[in-house]
């Protein structure tokens, strides 16, 4: 899962290679406006995507604090918080 998020943030960090566009003299108005946008767009999807991935490096780095599911006799389904360990207790920061 970690190489997972770690491609996926190399991936986000990597400018777009695209063709280098043309002079803006040689485009007409509209094509001009559209690459105006779609430039737009396209920084609007990175910046998303990075917060995507910040929330998926949270989620993972959650993980470890769960202990595995388990049903009880009655369906219910339990998951146990396992205990803090040192560094993850407040107050007590390993340097």
């Amino acid at each position: 899962m970690r190489s997972l998020v770690a491609a996926l943030a190399l991936f986000a960090a990597l400018p777009a290679q695209a063709a280098e566009p043309p002079p803006s003299s040689a485009l007409p108005p509209a094509t001009e406006r559209l690459r105006q946008d779609l430039e737009r767009a396209a920084e609007a999807m990175r910046e998303s995507m990075g917060r995507v991935l910040l929330s998926l490096q949270e989620v993972v780095r959650q993980l470890p604090r769960y202990e595995a599911p388990e049903i009880n006799e009655n369906g219910d389904i339990i998951i146990r918080r396992r205990p803090p360990e040192a560094e993850d207790r407040p107050g007590e920061r390993s340097i």
